[in-house]
């Protein structure tokens, strides 16, 4: 079991590596001067003969990611408190809007009743909250972004 352990954290840790490997690239694809910002009017997404590349010929437009947040089954944390980890979707919000996105991630009572609140650490990959805990946290965190699409990848039946 020990040693079980080990190996998942010696993962987490080249995991995390991987990441900030990633955050730190170069952004190469950018939107085309004068591209025009998408605008989300109805309820429901459509989309028809996407696909994705990393070549010249295909363009991936930034304001498409800009409207859209994901919430993933499984939720990656970083091992500071969760004040930062909710700030991470939008990291120029200041405490009383994390606050609110909190709240209506229906987090805030809880993380109110920790003994260090909003300053609590959250561990390796969240590893001190509960799956629940971690979920609602990344609800927070993209209603801070405050996307026009939210996508919840949710397994059905299965309660916060």
């Amino acid at each position: 079991m020990r040693m079980i352990q080990q190996s998942m954290i010696q993962q987490s840790y080249i995991d995390m590596e991987n990441m900030i490997d990633l955050l730190d690239e170069k952004q190469e694809v950018t939107d085309a001067a004068g591209a025009p910002c998408i605008v989300a009017k109805q309820g429901r997404v459509e989309f028809s003969d996407v696909s994705f590349h990393y070549e010249d010929r295909y363009y991936i437009y930034e304001s498409l990611r800009s409207i859209i947040g994901v919430v993933p089954q499984d939720t990656v944390l970083f091992n500071d408190n969760i004040m930062y980890n909710i700030r991470y979707g939008r990291v120029t919000a200041d405490d009383q809007q994390v606050e609110k996105a909190a709240r209506a991630a229906e987090i805030h009572d809880r993380i109110d009743s920790f003994p260090d609140g909003y300053n609590t650490l959250v561990g390796e990959r969240g590893l001190k909250l509960s799956g629940g805990e971690k979920q609602r946290v990344a609800i927070a965190r993209t209603i801070l972004k405050a996307p026009q699409i939210i996508l919840l990848d949710e397994v059905r039946g299965r309660a916060l």
